[in-house]
Formats: structure tokens, sequence, C-alpha cells
């Protein structure tokens, strides 16, 4: 089976993300390195549901969500105060 030659990056992205957050996790710790990464990957999905990419469907941005996002903004904060 023949894929495209783009398929091919998930892997050196997949090496990218575990060197960094190795990296990220020796330098400011486990926790904050976490709960980064869910907002990182929280802000990706709303933007992949408001635009519909990759097929899904288009779901609004909606206020609720910019609660969310300050609220695991202040709990990230939270985290390097103490």
């Amino acid at each position: 089976m023949k894929l495209p030659k783009y398929c091919y990056l998930v892997g050196i992205y997949g090496v990218i993300l575990t060197v960094l957050g190795s990296i990220c996790v020796s330098k400011i710790g486990a926790t904050i390195t976490m709960a980064a990464s869910i907002l990182g990957q929280y802000i990706c999905s709303s933007i992949v549901d408001h635009f519909g990419f990759f097929g899904n469907m288009k779901r609004c941005f909606t206020i609720t969500k910019i609660r969310t996002y300050i609220l695991i903004c202040v709990g990230i904060y939270l985290c390097v105060i103490f």
C-alpha cells in the first residue's frame, strides 16, 4: 500500500513532541507541562471545530469555551505560583 509522503511526518512529529516534552518536564515540571499541553490541544481542537477542518462538522466558538480557557489559564498560573 502506497502512502503519501506527508503521512510519514506523523512519526517525526511524534519524536519531536516526545523530545520537547522531556525537555519541558526537566525545566518547568510535569504538572505545568501537562497543563500547557492540554490547553494547546483544546485550543487546536476548537479551531478545527470552528472552521470544520478535516471534513468535520462546523461547531461555532461559544462563550463557554472562553470561560473554559480562562479557567485552564488560571490553573496553570496557580501551578506556576505554587
